[in-house]
């Protein structure tokens, strides 16, 4: 089987990688049995630009992890379901004791906030 015509071989007789005037980049080759491109210094630092932000952001993902939610808010906000299934509630007119009923029915008494953290959510809310 021969490799003339596949095009990530080159032939041992021609140069690893020439560059003639005028021709369009980007360019494809081999130096030193290492498959490269030449594009334009422009479009390298752009591509170098992407690549650090994202590392950056799977960085900042990573730590986000690690962290969990951010400082200051309440054990209603951390949990995103509780807090949803309040607000459709604040809709209607329940009382505080009528809240944290449904909840506790809903999530179980581990997860379910107490009437005043309610209040205080519904307040946070409120005034949004």
């Amino acid at each position: 089987m021969s490799d003339e015509g596949s095009p990530h071989v080159v032939p041992p007789q021609q140069p690893e990688l020439e560059i003639q005037p005028g021709q369009p980049l980007p360019l494809f080759g081999r130096h030193e049995g290492i498959e490269v491109v030449v594009i334009r210094s422009d479009e390298y630092r752009e591509l170098i630009g992407l690549r650090a932000r994202a590392a950056r952001e799977e960085i900042r993902a990573v730590f986000q992890e690690r962290k969990g939610p951010p400082p200051g808010l309440s054990t209603i906000e951390k949990d995103p379901e509780v807090a949803d299934f309040l607000r459709d509630l604040f809709r209607g007119r329940m009382t505080l004791a009528a809240l944290h009923e449904a909840c506790v029915e809903r999530f179980g008494t581990a997860r379910a906030p107490s009437a005043s953290r309610i209040q205080v959510f519904r307040a946070r809310w409120q005034s949004y």
